[in-house]
């Protein structure tokens, strides 16, 4: 399998830090057939909790968002689909770093394959760090 590399929108959605908020918000989304394909949630102590995701379809996920009352900040990342090996976090990562790119925020997301990931990327500049992940 060789990489590929792609543009998505990521959500960052600000949610209160107690029990079943993020089941909550997981259900809101589904109700309305929306596939969450890949989230990140953290929280601390009682500050609010910060949940990453991205969805199969980014304007229905927006407009149900939205009209349920969150806020969510919509970003462009990255999506690279690599063989499922050790050490493609850390490849990938530092190809990043050496083209100059910081990271505000990863996490992996569904593939629907066991022999592949898809690693999400949410930077400053998503179409120089495509392009610097596409050449390798």
């Amino acid at each position: 399998m060789t990489r590929k590399v792609g543009l998505t929108k990521e959500f960052v959605v600000e949610i209160p830090n107690r029990p079943g908020t993020l089941g909550n918000l997981a259900q809101l989304l589904g109700k309305e057939d929306i596939d969450i394909l890949g989230f990140a949630a953290v929280a601390r102590g009682t500050e609010p909790g910060t949940v990453h995701l991205v969805t199969d379809d980014a304007d229905e996920a927006a407009v149900v968002l939205e009209e349920d009352g969150f806020a969510p900040e919509t970003r462009e990342a990255i999506v690279v689909t690599v063989p499922n090996l050790p050490g493609q976090l850390g490849r990938l990562s530092s190809e990043l770093g050496q083209a100059g790119i910081n990271i505000e925020a990863s996490f992996v997301a569904m593939d629907g394959e066991e022999e592949s990931l898809r690693c999400v990327f949410a930077v400053e500049n998503p179409n120089k760090a495509a392009e610097a992940l596409e050449r390798g």
